[in-house]
């Protein structure tokens, strides 16, 4: 059996209201669809595929009770790195650069006024700040309000330390594709501290 594999073609799926309004927004544009983004891959390996991909082919119609609609990407092949029935982490990263708060799941708590998060301010000082929350990228919420770029949420220890009290926070980093929080100099988080870390939530280009 003759399989070919280089290009190869990578299928995903969205939500419906998600594929709506991304035709709302691009209509009358003169860019082919989906050339408003760049298209990259994470192997299983958790590596980075060399390859640049495009949108290929959007199904015409809504997947019968999951409310999804199929879209496939196509990508250059000529190591056969990628094989059939492999499973791949797809990235879509708008070309259109916008700015916009991210804070990681992990530092967000419910109250019975809401989602909050807890912040260090410039003076060491514990606040809690309530927000509200736009869409979930990959590991992360978009913060509508309460939080600015570059203000510190605290991810980890969130149990040990409570508002108005001073802390001595350690920066980490969180992976915004997966979440996984690790040490800046890239060695393994310890969770026993008692202020553990803080970061800085960052700029997205996703618009």
């Amino acid at each position: 059996t003759l399989i070919i594999s280089d290009p190869i073609f990578v299928s995903f799926q969205v939500e419906e209201s998600t594929y709506v309004s991304y035709q709302q927004e691009h209509q009358g544009s003169s860019t082919e669809e989906g050339g408003e983004f760049d298209i990259s891959l994470r192997l299983p390996n958790n590596s980075e595929y060399p390859e640049s991909g495009k949108l290929d082919f959007a199904d015409t119609k809504i997947a019968e009770g999951m409310g999804t609609v199929e879209l496939r990407t196509v990508f250059p092949n000529p190591n056969d790195i990628i094989i059939p029935g492999l499973f791949v982490t797809l990235i879509l990263e708008s070309k259109s650069k916008e700015e916009m708060a991210l804070i990681p799941q992990a530092a967000v708590q419910e109250g019975q006024q809401g989602k909050f998060v807890l912040i260090v301010d410039e003076n060491n000082t514990v606040k809690q700040r309530h927000v509200v929350l736009g869409r979930r990228i990959n590991a992360m919420w978009v913060a509508e309000k309460g939080v600015a770029i570059g203000e510190k949420v605290i991810i980890e220890g969130l149990q040990k330390v409570r508002s108005g009290v001073e802390v001595r926070g350690v920066e980490k980093h969180v992976d915004p594709l997966v979440g996984t929080i690790s040490d800046i100099d890239n060695k393994s988080v310890d969770s026993s501290k008692v202020t553990e870390p803080t970061i800085s939530p960052s700029a997205t280009t996703d618009k």
